[in-house]
């Protein structure tokens, strides 16, 4: 019944969250824009030169912005977030979504933080979830929606590479064919991980091409690299095999400080729940699930597949914007959580978790 409110309610609640997000874009909450980022995106709506700028992967998302922002600043900014809401909607009307859970996620700090930026982050926490529902509300892809998932790879593809190649690799991997594999799927990716970190290890040519793809492509002037921030000048080919096997944990897990003793305290909170939510969704593993939802296994591959986002991240200051495009995703899997309906207490869920996972595994 309670779930049942929520859902009816769910609209009335965004429409809420939607007039708090835009009190504070008006009442600038964020204090302006902080990163390189954004001034640059600042001044190609001035300059009205975006390729000039920037290069091909910039330039749908600053022709969109400065298109947008020629009208008034924080538009786009608005437009974002109206997608969001809408697509939260959507996906809470075809139960993809808990109400509780997506709403939660779209309260987030770091969320609340980029929604109110020009960053090209937003646009991919907007997509996940737009392919959840793609994925998730047929039973058969049909034509017409198969048409809409390869748009929307080819536009994330063109904007940010790696991500088209995650989102690309977890659709085809999802396959019905695929689910017997899975096993083995999820394996390979963890056995790719650490034969990496290993490869970085004792392999030099290895170490320095993990070492250039930092220092020239991403350093930017920043005398510390990746999520563990080591010091540029002690990132030998064992503190970069450190670097490389621990990323995922503080992408995931580890709160960035620096940000102002109030917001610190946000983000600490943000990470706990963060563990939480991976927590339920560890306990949402189902033998069943894995066979009939396809979208419950692309979850788990793109979540797998972060593993790679983690040790390509510059510094630790950056996990919160590179793990927008994961959130929806792992707070899907945290809605297929199925708690005891009679008791309801930790321990009850525990035990009939158990016996379930146990019943389903010597079924199959």
């Amino acid at each position: 019944m309670k779930n049942n409110l929520l859902i009816r309610y769910s609209n009335l609640y965004l429409m809420i969250i939607f007039i708090f997000y835009t009190l504070a874009l008006i009442l600038n909450i964020r204090g302006g824009y902080a990163s390189g980022d954004e001034i640059g995106f600042l001044s190609s709506f001035s300059d009205r030169d975006a390729e000039a700028s920037f290069d091909w992967r910039y330039f749908i998302w600053t022709a969109y912005i400065s298109s947008t922002a020629k009208i008034h600043p924080i538009l786009p900014l608005l437009t974002n977030l109206l997608l969001a809401c809408v697509l939260i909607s959507i996906s809470i009307k075809h139960r993809l979504y808990k109400p509780g859970l997506a709403l939660l996620m779209l309260l987030l700090p770091t969320v609340f933080y980029f929604f109110n930026g020009y960053l090209r982050d937003v646009f991919f926490f907007i997509t996940s979830i737009l392919l959840i529902i793609l994925v998730g509300k047929e039973h058969r892809i049909r034509p017409r929606t198969f048409m809409y998932i390869c748009f929307l790879w080819i536009l994330v593809l063109s904007m940010r590479p790696f991500y088209g190649v995650i989102y690309l690799v977890a659709f085809i991997l999802s396959q019905q064919c695929f689910t017997k594999y899975f096993r083995f799927i999820f394996m390979s990716i963890f056995s790719a991980f650490i034969m990496g970190a290993l490869l970085i290890y004792i392999d030099h040519e290895a170490y320095n091409k993990y070492f250039e793809f930092f220092y020239y492509g991403h350093l930017r002037g920043k005398d510390h690299i990746g999520t563990l921030m080591i010091p540029v000048e002690n990132f030998t080919q064992a503190t970069a095999a450190m670097n490389f096997l621990f990323s995922p944990v503080y992408f995931w897990f580890f709160p960035v400080k620096g940000f102002g003793s109030t917001y610190d305290i946000f983000l600490y909170l943000e990470n706990g729940l963060i563990f939480i939510i991976f927590l339920l969704a560890l306990f949402s593993l189902s033998f069943r699930r894995l066979y009939h939802d396809r979208v419950f296994r692309m979850a788990w591959i793109v979540i797998a597949l972060s593993l790679f986002m983690a040790v390509a991240t510059t510094t630790h200051g950056d996990v919160y914007r590179f793990r927008l495009i994961f959130l929806p995703f792992l707070f899907y899997l945290a809605s297929c959580v199925r708690f005891n309906p009679v008791k309801g207490t930790i321990s009850d869920f525990l035990r009939v978790h158990v016996k379930r996972y146990n019943a389903e595994g010597s079924l199959k």
